[in-house]
């Protein structure tokens, strides 16, 4: 899947931060960065930080 249908998949809140950087196989702050390139707004939240952590 391409960087542009993964940004998007978690912009419309389909998956979470961990897995849009694992779909890239980059790392969560690189994944913050790719966010904030695109001006796509960061919403994490303790439901999403539960499922990472598993």
């Amino acid at each position: 899947m391409n960087e542009t249908n993964v940004l998007n998949l978690y912009k419309n809140r389909k998956i979470t931060l961990q897995k849009a950087a694992s779909m890239l196989s980059i790392d969560i702050w690189e994944m913050i960065e790719k966010l904030k390139k695109a001006d796509i707004h960061i919403d994490y939240s303790m439901e999403e930080l539960a499922e990472d952590m598993n």
